[in-house]
Order: C-alpha cells, then structure tokens, then sequence
C-alpha cells in the first residue's frame, strides 16, 4: 500500500472508527510523556487515552453491533472476557471506587475492549494492511528519538546487571524493543507479498532497514528477551523466504553469518555475556535455579505457591475473587503473563487463553505464504515476551497482535462451514 493508497484508506472510514488508526499512529509520542502521571493523572495523555479508549471502543461495537461474532476465536474470547470483566470488579469490592481500582480495571479489561472493536475494524486485508503500515509509520517518531541518543546525547540511561540502558523518553526500555520486533515482522510480511518479479534487495529493503536498527538498537539496550525475539523472527523470515526464493536466502544468512563473525565478536564476548551471566552460572552449577532470568523463577515460585493455597473457587477463576489483596499478583509484578493471566482469572481463564492462542495457530495453513509469517510471528512474539514480562499491558502490542487475531477470526468465519 503507497502512501497515498493509505490515506484515502484512511479517509475512507467513518470517525467512530477512523480514532484507531490515528491513535495507533500517535502513540509513541503519548507514551514519551509517560513522566506526566507523576504530576498528575489528570495531565497525563495515557491516562486520558486509557478512559477514552474503551468509550469509543463501545460506542463502534453499537454502531457495528450486527457484525456477527460467533467464530471459534470469538467464542472462546467472549468466555476469557467475562471472567475478566468479573474479575477486575471483584477488585472493586476489596479496594473500592479508588484511582488505583479505576487504573488497574481499564489496564485489565483493555485487552477485551480492544479484541471486539478489532473485529469489527478489520473487515479485509486491506484494513490490517492499513494498521500495520499506520504502525510502521508511528515508529518514525521512535527511530528519530533512538537516533538523537545514540548521535547526540542520551535521553535517559538506566542501570541493569552492570550494563548501561538507553530508553528515551519512554517510561521502559521495552518500547524500543516493542516497536523494533513487530517493525521486523511487519516488513517481513510487506516483503513476503511483494512481487516474485522483484528483486531480493528490492522486496527487502525494509526489511533490511529494520535490520540495520536491530543492530543499532539490542547492543544500547541490553535486554536479553530481546535479542532471543528478534533472532527468532530473523530465523522465522529466512524459513518463509527460502520457500520462495533459496538462492537469495542462503546469500544473506551467509553473509549475515559472515557481518556477525567481523563485526559481532567482541559484542558477544563482553555485552551478551553479560546479559546472560547469572543465568550461565546456574547452569553451571554456581547458582540456585530460583536466579534463572534475573531472578524471576524465584518470584514466579513464591506467586504460585501463594495461589495455590487459595480457595478453590479463586483458584478456578482468578484470586480477586477471594477478595483480598491482589495487586501484585494480577498486575505486572509477575514479569510472567501466563501466571498473571492465571492469578487474574484462574485455571478456567488460562485454559480458555491458551486455547484462544492454540485455535489462532491451528489455522495458520489455511493462509498465503506472507500471513502465515505475519500469523506465527504475531503468535511467537506474544509468547516469548509473556515469559518474562507483561505484553498485554503495552497498548502497542496489542494493537497489533489483536488485528492479526481479528483478522483470523474473519478468514476462519470465511473457511468454516460450522
């Protein structure tokens, strides 16, 4: 999609649903004025986009509401959400109508508002095709700010296992590392549609852009989930192009191999090691388990042990149900989203997730060569980054994976006969 294909795109939709878009494509600028909510909430544009969000959500799912939404996908979703939606009230009934409810009710529901505003949103390709480029654009504004740190002067530097962090003028160092994988993803995908009759630097010109600020950006910030994500998807990429073209794919993963070996080694050999230190040491022996990914197998431990001991019913349908202090459990104190996932909504929640992520992937073959990469890259992305931290709390991400998701449910309802 060119640039002025994308803007009559843009056009073309009614404002009760034209907010997404642009709000996709502004988002990296309201997340740099992240510090604003220390002054106050109400000057903070996250915190006013957070109480918007799910009004126009709503507001398209009435206007839109004869979009039918009975897929598997769906149905499995809608069961998710209305144990969510329990949930994060029964927060209310232990804290009460306080700002620290409301915050933790729009952070925990999003994810539901947004997964059926996107069904209705995505009616074709077309219209994931224009989210994800809307995305591609939006990270203009953080290339720009990762390049002012690296060329000028750093923003903000944190300190993390000995090894200096670079992170803007965002409230985490994730976000550079957000905007980074789904940016490879997506030139991925644009890169597998382009035409057979290009040529390979052609069709990958973006992708290898995104490459080039692989290379500026993992070594600033350091962050090891990061490096395993992003070579993931490099390895998924290559497997997709080799279906098309094996020449071209075994050149560059040579000459990738070659570029790594010349200008890679002493990288690896100081800052990666680094990075995964305490965690070759508790391989080796030197160290307990409970230090494996800095120390968060120790906390996942201790959180699960502490759920288990609940009631059973809080046990099959998320601790807040027990009406007690849940906060640290169902917020990002887990650094796990599948054990956040499970604390907030129990056993019955997590079976029902996971199988929403499972219905998603068995689908896949049913796709073109390019959606299947998108599909599987979406999906890999959401489950490495769930390990270790809470990706269904970053709006960016969702933005994207729940397109991709929609747009699977609306092939599958095209599929299907049931």
């Amino acid at each position: 999609m060119k640039f002025a294909e994308w803007k009559n795109w843009l056009n073309e939709l009614p404002w009760i649903l034209r907010w997404f878009p642009l709000l996709v494509l502004i988002r990296p600028i309201l997340d740099s004025f992240y510090n604003l909510k220390e002054v106050s909430p109400f000057l903070s544009p996250l915190y006013i986009v957070g109480i918007l969000t799910p009004i126009f959500c709503a507001a398209a799912l009435l206007r839109f509401r004869k979009v039918k939404l009975d897929t598997t996908i769906d149905r499995l979703f809608k069961l998710w959400s209305w144990i969510a939606i329990i949930s994060a009230f029964s927060v209310c009934i232990y804290d009460g109508f306080s700002l620290e409810f409301f915050r933790f009710f729009l952070k925990l529901t999003i994810p539901v508002f947004l997964y059926f505003f996107c069904r209705v949103f995505i009616e074709s390709e077309r219209d994931l095709i224009g989210i994800l480029q809307t995305f591609i654009y939006s990270s203009i504004f953080v290339i720009g700010t990762f390049l002012f740190e690296i060329l000028i002067n750093p923003i903000r530097l944190e300190q993390s296992r000995g090894l200096e962090r670079i992170q803007g003028l965002f409230g985490d160092v994730l976000n550079y590392s957000f905007y980074l994988t789904f940016c490879l993803v997506i030139t991925g995908y644009f890169s597998l549609k382009s035409s057979k009759k290009k040529s390979f630097v052609y069709k990958n010109k973006l992708v290898i852009f995104a490459l080039i600020m692989g290379a500026l950006v993992l070594p600033k910030i350091n962050h090891a989930a990061s490096y395993i994500i992003f070579g993931f998807i490099l390895i998924i990429l290559f497997f997709f192009n080799s279906k098309t073209n094996k020449i071209s794919t075994i050149g560059a993963v040579l000459f990738g191999i070659v570029a790594a070996a010349l200008f890679g080694t002493e990288f690896i050999s100081d800052d990666f090691e680094r990075v995964i230190s305490v965690d070759m040491q508790v391989y080796a022996g030197e160290k307990s388990a409970e230090r494996l990914f800095h120390g968060r197998i120790g906390r996942w431990k201790w959180m699960i042990e502490e759920f288990t001991s609940l009631p059973i019913y809080a046990q099959l349908f998320g601790m807040p149900l027990n009406f007690q202090y849940a906060y640290h459990f169902i917020g990002s104190g887990s650094h796990n989203d599948f054990i956040r996932i499970m604390c907030f909504s129990g056993y019955v929640g997590i079976i029902l997730y996971m199988s929403f992520l499972s219905s998603i992937y068995a689908r896949i073959k049913y796709y073109s060569l390019a959606c299947q990469f998108l599909i599987m890259s979406t999906l890999l992305t959401l489950c490495l980054y769930s390990v270790t931290v809470n990706p269904t709390f970053y709006a960016p991400i969702l933005y994207i994976t729940l397109s991709v998701f929609a747009f699977c449910s609306i092939k599958i309802q095209n599929n299907d006969k049931a």
